[in-house]
């Protein structure tokens, strides 16, 4: 009897440790999936593919509105997606009784990999332009510019928590020490992540807004996105205040720390 239970023991820890094996992989696919999805819809944003208009425009005007109308419902239902994607992805979690630290992770992997069917069914206007600007030293402008912005918006998530914002650190603890950090997490920083929306959304209204050329449909698109973006912001003084807070914590936490690394070489 004692033999079978150490067996079925020993079999269940298997399964577990097989199940955390083929999670492990497919974070980490995810991880890359999403990498990749970023860095195209950077170049997306950057206007690399973008065309001139043409000098004998045949185009009927029909076309350009179905175009207009294409890219105003890609660009309205992708700012929809957090919302039903995260409410889908719970649902079915909690039917099939996963584990709610993957939750985060996987809508972030899927409004990613999502960004690669907006720029596939995307459809360019250039027959429209408020400004072209096809000068040497303005595209080099034009290109330095959104690569900061890019890594401006990098550092606030690293100083935020990048791995709490992209689901990555309730995983590692889960797989770490098979409990759920989801339940441990300070409600007033999650409650700081829901309200803030999109970290560096400022640097992504300067990327969206300073385009080489201004065509109709990145007009529309960053029009939408603007608009989508101050709206999700919902960050009030509480948040200001908790902010302040923890930055106290980590000016007091490096100040201690310093004395205690220096401290000995007296």
């Amino acid at each position: 009897m004692v033999h079978l239970w150490r067996t079925m023991d020993t079999t269940v820890r298997g399964r577990g440790n097989g199940y955390k094996s083929i999670a492990t992989i497919a974070v980490i696919a995810g991880v890359y999936v999403s990498i990749v999805s970023v860095l195209r819809f950077g170049r997306f944003l950057a206007g690399f593919n973008c065309t001139t208009p043409p000098p004998d425009n045949d185009l009927s005007v029909s076309r350009i509105h179905l175009r207009i109308i294409m890219n105003w419902t890609l660009a309205s239902c992708y700012l929809y997606l957090p919302w039903i994607i995260g409410n889908v992805i719970e649902r079915i979690g909690d039917l099939c009784g996963f584990p709610d630290c993957y939750f985060k992770f996987t809508k972030i992997v899927l409004l990613t990999s999502i960004l690669n069917g907006v720029i596939d069914f995307w459809q360019e206007v250039p027959e429209i332009c408020l400004w072209n600007m096809n000068i040497n030293y303005v595209e080099n402008i034009h290109f330095y510019l959104h690569c900061s912005m890019w890594i401006i918006s990098f550092m606030i998530m690293l100083t935020i928590d990048i791995t709490e914002i992209t689901g990555l650190k309730p995983i590692f603890y889960y797989h770490l020490t098979n409990d759920n950090f989801c339940s441990l997490k300070s409600q007033q920083f999650d409650r700081f992540l829901s309200n803030m929306g999109f970290p560096g959304s400022s640097c992504l209204l300067i990327i969206l807004w300073s385009q080489k050329f201004m065509s109709f449909d990145r007009l529309l698109l960053a029009v939408i996105w603007t608009l989508g973006i101050l709206s999700c912001n919902k960050t009030d003084d509480k948040d200001i205040k908790y902010v302040v807070r923890q930055f106290e914590k980590k000016k007091a936490w490096m100040y201690y720390s310093e004395r205690i690394s220096v401290s000995p070489l007296k």
